[in-house]
């Protein structure tokens, strides 16, 4: 890289759902990169552009994707079927020394890669992912196009065929064009490795949240007095997604096992769930039906900036997280905000979590109600071990999901990528 006295100019590319919390990470990156954001024009969250350099793009699908975004199932293919690209996008990216995009599959990053032959620029490639070659099989399973006519037209040999063609282009593409992948965990970076990717290409950097906003806190009196929170209640808290295999009906099988377990008479629980999806109203309903309803609080996600009053709200974390076919846990950032907020965590032992966790959680087997039952009733039962675990998850929250560790561990990766252009 030639010295120069600019700052090296960062392009990070993101789909329609990038969101403000995504973005906020980088703001420490400011002061050694000229960090710009690109997403589609149509993106859906809002983004305070007097903080975030973002520029938007209009796409070649982006007339279809309004009228079909109704349409089950379709919607999710669009990108995939009619190659959904960027329109101008050589005008916006020839300027960056580094363009960084995330999974090898999505449209955007096909679009970089084959954009990076004709500008040069360092690209890097940011990986979730932790299942190996999952990509159509998802796209197939989320949609649930293994029933009906679809499903025998996309799975006759010819048609599997032509998408394991394309599939094998495009990681030739990635082979290729990708400087360096940046995967989130270990088992992430073995997935790659398990596709054919070059080990020596492959850095494992675990995200951040900010550990000053997620710490412990005292609860909230205003949230206390609107959920009918007492002060000596024990709350058991959950966020996330409001889907099977997230776990959340094996929390509430357990909320049963635990208001009737005649030793735990000296607690007053209340279990509390946050999230949006399609079991919630059943959630509810089977709470009723078990006649626990007085005890469980549901409630739709929250602004991001209200989170860590609705963490430190919590007495003990659980999300018992189940690995499906298409899916297992790649990180859980709510695992790493509960965590910094000092909370004792039981977590399912699913996907990436283990390596998230390590020992500053309690890891409970997957869909085992009984296994949820057993570790919030020790934690609350047993002398010490609520401190324990609080000290436990705070500490692993400062030693390795503090921003100040995700920022040194990229600014090294970005130099060195640059040193050998």
């Amino acid at each position: 890289m030639k010295k120069t006295n600019k700052k090296p100019k960062i392009l990070i590319i993101r789909d329609e759902y990038i969101n403000q919390r995504f973005c906020e990470r980088y703001d420490v990156f400011k002061k050694d990169f000229d960090i710009v954001f690109l997403a589609p024009e149509n993106h859906v969250n809002k983004i305070d552009t007097n903080r975030i350099n973002l520029l938007t793009l209009p796409t070649t699908t982006q007339p279809y994707e309004k009228k079909l975004s109704k349409t089950p199932g379709v919607s999710r293919m669009i990108p995939h079927v009619l190659k959904k690209r960027f329109l101008n996008f050589t005008d916006i990216v020839k300027d960056f020394d580094i363009v960084q995009v995330e999974e090898t599959f999505n449209w955007y990053t096909i679009q970089a890669a084959e954009e990076k032959r004709s500008h040069g620029y360092v690209l890097v490639c940011t990986v979730w992912e932790n299942i190996p070659y999952i990509k159509d099989k998802r796209t197939l399973y989320q949609n649930g196009l293994f029933n009906g006519v679809l499903a025998k037209v996309l799975t006759t040999p010819e048609i599997q065929k032509r998408r394991l063609s394309q599939d094998d282009k495009i990681r030739r593409l990635m082979q290729e064009n990708v400087d360096l992948f940046v995967t989130t965990s270990i088992r992430a970076k073995e997935m790659l490795q398990i596709e054919g990717y070059d080990p020596k290409r492959i850095e494992v950097s675990m995200p951040a949240v900010e550990i000053n906003i997620f710490s412990p806190q005292p609860k909230d009196i205003k949230l206390m007095k609107r959920y009918g929170i007492k002060k000596d209640d024990v709350v058991v808290g959950s966020i996330g997604r409001m889907v099977w295999e997230k776990g959340r009906y094996d929390l509430l099988y357990a909320a049963k096992l635990l208001l009737e377990d005649a030793s735990l008479n000296q607690f007053s629980l209340k279990f509390f769930f946050m999230g949006d999806g399609p079991i919630k109203a059943d959630l509810m309903h089977l709470a009723k039906k078990m006649g626990i309803q007085q005890h469980i609080i549901i409630e739709k996600f929250m602004p991001y900036d209200q989170v860590p009053k609705y963490h430190n709200l919590f007495d003990i974390f659980v999300l018992n997280s189940i690995p499906v076919p298409y899916w297992q846990e790649q990180i859980g950032m709510v695992f790493i905000e509960a965590m910094a907020s000092g909370k004792p965590v039981i977590a399912g032992e699913s996907g990436s979590i283990p390596e998230v966790v390590g020992d500053a959680a309690l890891l409970a087997q997957p869909g085992d109600f009984h296994d949820i039952y057993e570790k919030v009733k020790m934690l609350i039962t047993c002398t010490g071990m609520m401190e324990k675990y609080q000290n436990k998850s705070r500490e692993r929250a400062e030693k390795i999901f503090s921003l100040q560790r995700f920022y040194n561990e990229n600014k090294e990766i970005y130099l060195s990528l640059l040193q050998k252009q």
